[in-house]
């Protein structure tokens, strides 16, 4: 289990995090949402070893990784996906891939390493083809499938996804979230922040809105779809991330799909 207790943290003299507590188990989805600028992508850089919390305790299975560098969190079993896919463009999708395995290169194989990429490739089809070229030539869509594929290649139990759905068409969303689905399914815990609130909260079996670096509502993810303040501050008429019908049919579609 990941356990976060009272952690605050920040940036030079600026604190954004007020005493954040949470868990995540392992085969469990937990969504963090709330406004631009609440603290989500803050919460993942602490809990990845980006960012150095102020004060607090953060514990990996038992171990606790509190200020610990992040290669410590990789080996720990944590992975993070980024906002924005930061690929790096000018290396192949292979080369991408075998990036997120770096810390255990020394210690693997060829066939070791050709068996992660294959597993990544069973995951993400569409990335076969494209091994040999620059990653910076892909498809936004494809791209993020190679950050994913990049942070599992490390084996995590813990993934932390930050915006996975960020500027993609509905189709490869929906193909981006049936993973996240398949991979909770085999028991990795899943942090997930995500612009879309009415998609995090359908896959989510936890969920907690943040709110200026303070957790204001927790619950289930349908507890917070259904509750009033969350739909109001967060889901209401005139949110950017309230587009209509469309996201809330492909949401109703995760969600069926997912047996919520």
């Amino acid at each position: 289990m990941l356990t976060v207790q009272d952690v605050w943290a920040g940036y030079g003299p600026s604190t954004v995090l007020q005493g954040v507590s949470l868990t995540l188990e392992p085969g469990t989805v937990v969504a963090l949402v709330g406004a631009n600028g609440a603290g989500k992508s803050t919460v993942l850089k602490t809990l990845s070893g980006l960012l150095r919390p102020q004060r607090g305790r953060i514990a990996v299975d038992g171990r606790e990784l509190t200020g610990r560098p992040p290669a410590d969190w990789v080996r720990a079993g944590v992975a993070h996906v980024p906002e924005g896919r930061q690929v790096f463009a000018n290396l192949t999708v292979a080369d991408n891939l075998l990036l997120g395995a770096f810390s255990a290169l020394a210690r693997l194989g060829p066939r070791q390493r050709q068996e992660r990429v294959e597993e990544v490739l069973a995951i993400f089809p569409d990335l076969g083809p494209k091994l040999g070229v620059l990653a910076g030539s892909l498809s936004g869509g494809q791209q993020q499938m190679l950050a994913i594929g990049r942070g599992l290649m490390s084996q995590p139990r813990y993934l932390l996804l930050d915006e996975p759905s960020l500027g993609l068409a509905p189709q490869v969303t929906e193909t981006i979230f049936a993973v996240i689905g398949r991979l909770r399914d085999r028991g990795v815990g899943i942090l997930l922040v995500e612009q879309n609130g009415r998609l995090a909260l359908a896959v989510a079996d936890r969920a907690h809105l943040l709110e200026k670096g303070v957790i204001t509502v927790s619950g289930t993810g349908a507890e917070l779809l259904a509750n009033q303040t969350v739909v109001e501050r967060y889901l209401g008429v005139g949110s950017p991330l309230d587009d209509g019908p469309r996201p809330q049919a492909l949401a109703e579609r995760l969600r069926r799909a997912l047996g919520r």
